[in-house]
């Protein structure tokens, strides 16, 4: 069976039921303090390459401790492992699994994992038992920082954030000589290490291979004098004239490593007997071998010398098998209608009509004869989404036209860059909708640990609560998973950035289903900052709504077409508030800190003027200071190694100590009241501007910091610019202790000529969708 197919007929199962009850509590029996758990949960194989990579482990999180089957104490002992503890899990999902109904134990085993990994935390995880199994974060950045893991060595480094492509080292296997045990059996049954060939005729992965093969090879074999010795579970895989020892695991790492020879389907044992140095024979059928090879593949995931490397013999009806072992073709008398077959109506289709496709253009292979057809599959792509979003809007028309509601949602991961107040209010104050805010997690954010994640998930629940709004969990905590958005039945959906959503929760599936919509959480400040403005994401959009008509024709030329008139010029909803009266409080001075420490747009200054702000503030206790930084600084300069958690932990105690700090997304009342802005971050240069206050902008030494657009100086060329600790001090002993503003007269003016931020960009945007939808005022 065919792993896609698998996984389909795995899919549907866990429908029913997906995950496994009590477990979680169970583990906390098995649980280490101080130390990080690690639950083995597959078979042999798997769980060998899960214990090669401890070293690693420790070397990133620390002291590890493994949770393990009975079976896999001979795991701890290969790789010299003295901290694990036994947990028979088979045993006791047993009776849970019970009345399942599953054709294969192939399929059972599938679906027993995949419950268990939706169960346990996948990524290391101090707090609680863990298991290895890649999730979108570390494996995503895994893929960007190296590209796709294509060995399961690989694979499980990205489950794990260790940021390098290896392979095992053979050397470092203890593999254990022959007990006592072993050779007193041995000689019971009068046998010799020199004369056993040892048979491993099963693996759950690969049932292809005949049993008229096997015991064919062991009438070959006897003949030369060997004597068979079988490792089988079923007694119906019994080869002819073979012996069966009842050898526990260790025993048979023993046998196998000692004796003459080895001749095994792939499986976990070939795995953990890879340092023999000659006559291992590992028999594939060429379906399972096309199906493994790249994630399996010895060469792959094994660091050889080029005298032991295992004999790998492929089978397949295309070719008559032969094997010299002993100057003797021990594949003789084998038939070709034993051979397991790789004959497919889907491959014999193959051969005679294909379509591939590139980028550019369609290739259609008729029986040899290839025709090239022009073909933008991007292009095909948008235009789908389009034409799907027009029937979506008939269906949307007709549902106000029957006096029924438009769902709305807010798809909201961090309230920092919540910038939709104003269109929420007005949304919910307007009969034609129903508005809610959903909470959802980050792709960057899956990795942290569960306690981090519970504690994003409630600061922003809060945050909308405490302003009465109508706001509702999207992301199940306990599974680390998205809930499906169908449960909400939107009709309209607000993403809050082009970026870091669950595939489940993304545009792509969601244009199926709502018309997707995007106000930008910032205020671009440069043309040439082109990630944020020509993403394919921005081309699958119902519409897209910016600051004017400047940045509507700027963005048009990123995409290169707007050909649906999907972008809006309409304001935007974070200035609106500059509409409204303000309710004066302390005014403050600000120091804003931007996240990016160490990354290549050079806009953080922090390592400089972070710890230099907070010392400049202790000295002038007069002044009301106020701090204010975005939530992944914290995350950012811990992971870039810049300082670690307890650093910058205690760095924000100091401020609190003597400042009001500002940790939440409603800033524009803390600007309002203020009297002047310190920070390098790019966006709160525009947002700050209609209050007409000074601007302290912190410019980074990085050789790539991004240049400010044209945009950007016209609005801000009336601020102080700092490049350093020494500018800063002069700058701000100049405003805040000879209280002068050279700047001030020409600020205002060019504050009172601009008009960008006086218009009610919410009140344009429900005008818009009034108009999509057919609303009559």
């Amino acid at each position: 069976m065919e792993e896609k197919l698998k996984h389909k007929k795995v899919k549907k199962m866990l429908t029913k039921m997906d995950y496994i009850p009590g477990l979680k509590d169970e583990l906390k029996r098995y649980f280490k303090k101080g130390y990080y758990n690690i639950l083995l949960y597959m078979h042999l194989g798997d769980d060998f390459f899960r214990v090669s990579l401890k070293e690693n482990l420790e070397n990133i999180y620390g002291k590890v401790h493994f949770i393990i089957k009975p079976s896999e104490e001979i795991l701890m002992k290969l790789w010299k492992i003295d901290n694990y503890s036994i947990f028979d899990i088979d045993s006791y999902i047993k009776n849970i699994f019970r009345d399942v109904d599953c054709k294969t134990d192939f399929l059972l085993d599938y679906y027993k994992c995949a419950c268990i990994e939706n169960t346990l935390p996948c990524e290391p995880n101090k707090e609680e038992v863990f298991i290895l199994f890649p999730r979108n974060g570390f494996y995503s950045r895994y893929v960007s920082k190296l590209g796709r893991p294509k060995t399961i060595i690989n694979w499980l480094n990205a489950s794990a954030n260790i940021l390098k492509k290896e392979k095992i080292k053979i050397s470092k296997i203890n593999y254990p000589e022959p007990s006592k045990k072993l050779i007193s059996l041995l000689q019971n049954h009068k046998l010799s290490l020199e004369k056993i060939v040892l048979f491993a005729p099963e693996a759950r992965s690969d049932d292809l291979i005949n049993k008229k093969i096997w015991n064919k090879l062991a009438e070959n074999i006897k003949k030369q004098g060997y004597i068979i010795i079988e490792n089988i579970i079923n007694k119906k895989n019994h080869i002819s004239g073979a012996i069966d020892l009842n050898l526990n695991t260790e025993e048979l790492i023993m046998l196998a490593m000692h004796c003459h020879s080895v001749f095994s389907i792939r499986s976990g044992l070939c795995d953990l007997i890879i340092g023999r140095k000659n006559n291992l024979y590992v028999l594939f059928s060429q379906e399972r071998y096309n199906q493994i090879e790249s994630r399996f593949g010895f060469k792959n995931v094994f660091e050889f010398s080029e005298n032991n490397f295992p004999h790998e013999i492929i089978l397949s009806k295309k070719n008559k098998p032969i094997l010299i072992w002993n100057n003797v073709n021990i594949m003789k008398g084998i038939y070709r209608s034993w051979l397991p077959s790789d004959f497919s109506f889907k491959n014999l289709i193959k051969k005679f009509f294909s379509i591939t496709e590139t980028s550019k253009r369609k290739i259609i292979n008729l029986f040899g004869i290839k025709i090239k057809i022009k073909y933008n599959a991007e292009k095909h792509k948008i235009d789908k989404i389009q034409k799907n979003y027009f029937t979506i809007q008939k269906k949307l028309q007709k549902k106000i036209k029957n006096n029924n509601k438009i769902n709305v949602i807010f798809l909201v991961y961090q309230n920092s860059k919540w910038k939709n107040q104003s269109l929420y209010e007005k949304l919910k104050l307007d009969k034609h909708f129903n508005v809610k805010i959903l909470l959802t997690i980050a792709d960057f954010q899956i990795f942290y640990t569960k306690k981090e994640r519970e504690q994003i998930l409630q600061k922003n629940y809060d945050f909308f609560k405490q302003r009465n709004m109508d706001v509702e969990f999207a992301w199940d905590i306990e599974r680390n998973a998205p809930k499906e958005l169908d449960s909400w039945a939107p009709d309209i959906i607000f993403y809050q950035a082009p970026y870091a959503y669950d595939p489940s929760q993304h545009i792509i599936k969601m244009s199926k289903k709502a018309l997707c919509c995007y106000v930008p959480y910032y205020i671009n400040q440069s043309e040439n900052f082109t990630l944020m403005n020509t993403q394919f994401w921005h081309k699958c959009l119902f519409r897209w709504y910016v600051l004017d008509d400047y940045w509507k024709d700027i963005s048009k030329k990123l995409i290169n077409r707007d050909q649906f008139n999907r972008i809006k010029a309409v304001g935007h909803p974070q200035l609106d508030c500059y509409l409204s009266n303000l309710v004066k409080q302390k005014k403050y001075v600000i120091y804003a800190a931007h996240w990016s420490v160490g990354l290549d747009d050079g806009l953080s200054s922090f390592l400089d003027t972070g710890p230099f702000m907070l010392e400049y503030a202790k000295k002038h206790p007069e002044i009301n200071w106020a701090f204010t930084y975005h939530p992944s600084l914290t995350y950012n300069i811990v992971e870039k190694g810049f300082m670690t958690r307890d650093e910058i932990e205690n760095y924000y105690n100091e401020w609190k100590k003597i400042a009001y700090v500002h940790d939440k997304g409603d800033y524009m009342d803390l600007f309002r009241n203020s009297e002047l802005l310190i920070s390098d971050c790019g966006s709160f240069r525009i947002e700050y501007f209609p209050t007409g206050k000074p601007y302290v902008y912190l410019i980074s030494s990085s050789p790539q910091r991004l240049k400010d657009g044209s945009f950007l100086e016209k609005i801000c060329k009336y601020y102080y610019k700092s490049y350093n600790t020494q500018d800063l001090q002069n700058i701000l002993d100049m405003l805040l202790v000879d209280k002068k503003d050279p700047l001030k007269t020409e600020r205002e003016n060019s504050v009172r000529n601009s008009s960008f931020f006086k218009n009610n960009s919410s009140q344009n945007i429900l005008a818009d969708m009034y108009q999509f939808l057919n609303i009559k005022i």
